[in-house]
């Protein structure tokens, strides 16, 4: 059976499930902010040392949306730049000591919901779900569709 439109709808409303209920579940332990940032926190502690354009590059996102994001991060205290001592035209991201504990905060509600949904499908469908979601990644974002 052919992929139609679809399907790659119901993928979007996957996703927009799934943020929904993050949302909820950082709201019910007192997190405020989107989705969003726990992964810019995981990003900036996997990639580290980390600036706002290996952000940019490994998000596949716009330089100026990822400015914001940061911006909004550092204003609630969960992020601070600090001089690159390897050039001196950028600046570091280091996660703080709020950072730290929001992090985990938001990983432990991740986590209530990725079991929630884990309950949902057998060993086989989530290794079948898995082999097919990355067959699709790598021929959107890692080759050719041609």
């Amino acid at each position: 059976m052919p992929l139609s439109h679809l399907a790659i709808e119901r993928i979007a409303a996957v996703f927009h499930g799934y943020k929904t209920h993050i949302s909820q579940e950082f709201a019910a332990a007192g997190v405020q902010g989107p989705p969003i940032q726990l992964r810019v926190l995981r990003l900036i502690q996997q990639l580290s040392p980390c600036t706002g354009q290996m952000l940019a590059t490994e998000m596949k996102r716009d330089k100026a949306q990822i400015t914001r994001l940061l911006q909004e991060m550092k204003t609630n205290g969960l992020v601070q730049q600090v001089p690159n001592p390897a050039d001196k035209r950028s600046q570091l991201l280091e996660i703080t000591a709020t950072g730290q504990q929001t992090m985990v905060t938001m990983i432990a509600a991740d986590d209530r919901v990725l079991a929630k949904l884990s309950a949902l499908l057998t060993d086989e469908e989530s290794k079948s779900l898995m082999a097919t979601l990355e067959k699709l990644d790598d021929a959107l974002n890692r080759s050719s569709l041609v």
